[in-house]
């Protein structure tokens, strides 16, 4: 079954680092920053699928800047915000449009091909829970596995198969409860970081790098995604909303003239107010385990058993699903189109059969725990989940 696919080509995350590393190369003229032509050879080389046309999606206030603030909001899918918008001054001084996540639409996969600027299938980090070499399912946010015990996963170098920012010197403002994680080092790799532990030091430590002369500066912001998983999309969210602007608008403050603010997000949001569905028992007795998240989840099974399970789940669940099988997605280029040795490493972390929530379901899975049951999730790729904001603000 057909899914909707990012524009990996274009107005996606992926490419967001990419296009605001060419504007800054433009405008800096080669000072303490790459010029245009090495910077295209170097994102060329990589893999990235940028395809150096952004002029219909980048804000022009980053194209006409010499330093950029990357915001990246988690959770803030543009349809969310889009609703909430009259009551959010500071925001709504932003200017830009809507642009794509990745495939699945979660967190982990999102914010590696934000800092790497690669479709998935060039980074590896493929999903919330992924499949080892080892078969054992992976934790990417928590680095733990199953079924032994919780223990660490690989060293993220053996995990991530690139690295960040093009290898760009960027100022990265990351809270203090990051540092050293193993996902981490894996997606954001070992660079230089500036800690903080309230938000009024993350703008502190922002204004800072600016100051220093900083071309480029990565920051994170995780409020949104955690009120909605937990309170849902009502006076919670709003008045994180509310803070978020607040915060938007102390960032303004600080910025120096010729420099801009640029907000995106990872992902957006679905209300989830039934209990995940649980497979049905032909499906689950030919499944050895399960792995990705609720609404982006994989079967995986013995090679003989993909046909069965395949045309039984999309039989049952074609109605608030997509059913496909590993080759469908990675042949209909779900993840990106990449390098062969990319993609094997990739297909051996996914499963055999996805079933992928088009309605507000998600799909159980009794080892996939967290600290609380979710109301708000994300993964898959209906329009809630996969359109984020590309804002941006140039201080004059």
């Amino acid at each position: 079954m057909i899914t909707p696919k990012p524009d990996y080509e274009s107005g996606c995350i992926s490419n967001v680092i990419a296009a605001t590393s060419l504007a800054l190369a433009k405008n800096r003229g080669g000072y303490d920053w790459p010029t245009s032509d090495n910077l295209e050879e170097t994102i060329a080389g990589s893999n990235s699928t940028y395809s150096f046309d952004c002029s219909s999606w980048l804000p022009r206030s980053t194209v006409e800047s010499n330093q950029v603030v990357v915001l990246v909001v988690d959770g803030l899918g543009a349809l969310q915000l889009d609703q909430h918008l009259g009551h959010l001054p500071n925001i709504s001084k932003l200017r830009g449009g809507v642009i794509d996540s990745v495939a699945p639409t979660t967190t982990a996969t999102a914010l590696t091909s934000i800092a790497t600027g690669k479709a998935p299938i060039n980074h590896g980090i493929i999903g919330y829970r992924i499949n080892l070499s080892d078969n054992h399912i992976m934790n990417t946010l928590t680095w733990r596995c199953d079924g032994l015990d919780g223990a660490w996963g690989p060293e993220p170098s053996s995990i991530a198969l690139s690295r960040s920012f093009f290898d760009l010197e960027v100022a990265v403002i990351s809270k203090i409860v990051f540092k050293d994680t193993y996902f981490s080092r894996a997606y954001l790799g070992e660079r230089n970081f500036r800690f903080f532990r309230t938000i009024s030091s993350m703008v502190g430590e922002i204004k800072t790098s600016l100051a220093a002369g900083s071309p480029l500066v990565y920051s994170y912001y995780e409020g949104v995604d955690n009120v909605a998983h937990e309170f849902g999309l009502g006076d919670h969210y709003f008045m994180e909303l509310e803070f978020l602007d607040f915060y938007v608008g102390e960032i303004l403050k600080v910025l120096p003239k010729g420099a801009s603010l640029l907000v995106t997000a990872d992902h957006g949001q679905v209300e989830i107010l039934d209990k995940p569905i649980r497979m049905d028992d032909f499906i689950l007795d030919r499944t050895t385990r399960m792995s990705g998240e609720g609404r982006f989840r994989w079967l995986h099974c013995d090679p003989s058993q993909v046909g069965a399970i395949y045309e039984c789940a999309d039989e049952l669940y074609r109605d608030v699903g997509w059913v496909i099988t590993k080759e469908e997605a990675l042949e209909g280029g779900l993840f990106g189109q990449g390098a062969k040795k990319n993609r094997d490493v990739v297909a051996s972390r996914l499963g055999d059969v996805a079933v992928i929530a088009r309605s507000e379901v998600a799909f159980y899975d009794p080892l996939e725990t967290g600290p609380m049951e979710l109301i708000c999730r994300h993964g898959s790729l209906t329009d809630a989940e996969l359109k984020v904001p590309l804002i941006g603000y140039l201080a004059d």
